[in-house]
């Protein structure tokens, strides 16, 4: 029978055993490396391409993202039953978890990608005459508002000494 003073002295044990400790600086460590290469990554990008060419590298990085959250989920499904299998001593549970989730992901992905792929023409049609319409029709019906006319008129260098260089985006004119 555990006590609650047992599981405190293993906690406590592997806490100054420094597998803890250790394990966390790890992750913390590089989940801050993953920030400041996404923000170099984002800075370089952003310096190095045009505003349309930028715009469209972030949808398609968003959108590999999205695509890639089914597998994480995986993964961590994974790992969970992993654990509990190797506790058990029995993989064959996980083992074929892993088989029919890979199964699952290849057939999902082979499915989207055709989707996507026949309907790329559709949704390039619905982007540019659609959403961009509707964007530029908000920024026309927005310049009345004083507050967004001044921040135009700073990216327009209508302003002295504001340092703004004329925005070359003709909606901004």
């Amino acid at each position: 029978m555990r006590t609650w003073g047992t599981n405190w002295h293993r906690w406590r044990a592997a806490v100054t055993s420094g597998q803890v400790v250790a394990h966390n600086l790890i992750v913390a460590g590089s989940t801050m490396g993953a920030g400041v290469l996404g923000v170099a990554f984002q800075s370089l990008v952003a310096h190095r391409l045009q505003p349309v060419d930028y715009g469209g590298v972030f949808a398609v990085i968003t959108l590999i993202t999205f695509i890639g959250l089914p597998s994480g989920a995986l993964t961590l499904l994974m790992a969970r039953e992993s654990s509990r299998d190797s506790a058990r001593g029995d993989q064959a549970g996980s083992t074929a978890l892993l088989a029919g989730g890979n199964r699952s992901l290849m057939i999902g992905g082979f499915l989207l990608a055709g989707v996507l792929a026949m309907g790329s023409p559709l949704l390039a049609w619905f982007l540019v005459g659609v959403v961009f319409k509707c964007a530029d029709y908000a920024v026309a019906c927005c310049r009345r508002w004083p507050t967004v006319r001044a921040g135009l008129a700073i990216l327009d260098g209508r302003i002295p000494g504001s340092g703004a260089v004329r925005h070359p985006c003709p909606t901004l004119d």
